[in-house]
């Protein structure tokens, strides 16, 4: 795959290739985290779910909310029992702990609308469900959250960067 690429100095026209630009994102000092969520891009093209799953581990060597939560999605995304299972796991696991309390402030409305999806796609969505993880959320939300995933039937993934 090749792309055309204009420097801007006098219109000079650059080709790059798809995979000569993956090879130099993997190389570039703070590129492999991009490019491992490239990767799992692919792989979730390509249907190979458990390779996507691991791609995004690697992405997020900081432990970042934000691709944990893309993970989740993808995880969701995948319609498999298995992969649902570890991502409502992985989400109880956060909310229990103590840890990074001021990301789950941040993040909290997403967290609560994967963890709805999730058990309404699994047929387990309660409404006190949601209120156990115990985020920051109004009564009003966590109904509005609930109604939304009830209605879904658990099948919207996409998450808003």
């Amino acid at each position: 795959m090749r792309w055309n690429h204009f420097t801007g100095d006098d219109d000079e026209e650059v080709k790059l290739d798809y995979f000569d630009v993956m090879d130099e994102l993997e190389r570039y000092p703070g590129g492999k985290p991009f490019y491992n969520q490239i990767m799992a891009q692919e792989c979730e093209i390509n249907d190979d779910w458990d390779a996507a799953v691991a791609y995004m581990d690697q992405a997020n060597p900081d432990n970042g909310l934000g691709v944990t939560l893309k993970k989740w999605g993808l995880m969701l995304r995948s319609q498999r029992g298995d992969l649902i299972d570890r991502a409502v796991s992985e989400i109880q696991n956060l909310c229990a702990s103590k840890a990074r309390q001021q990301a789950k402030r941040v993040f909290s409305e997403a967290i609560a609308d994967l963890y709805a999806k999730a058990l309404s796609n699994k047929g387990q969505l309660q409404k006190f469900k949601l209120k156990h993880l115990g985020l920051p959320l109004t009564e009003a939300k966590l109904e509005e959250i609930y109604l939304n995933a009830r209605n879904s039937g658990g099948r919207s993934w996409e998450i808003d960067d």
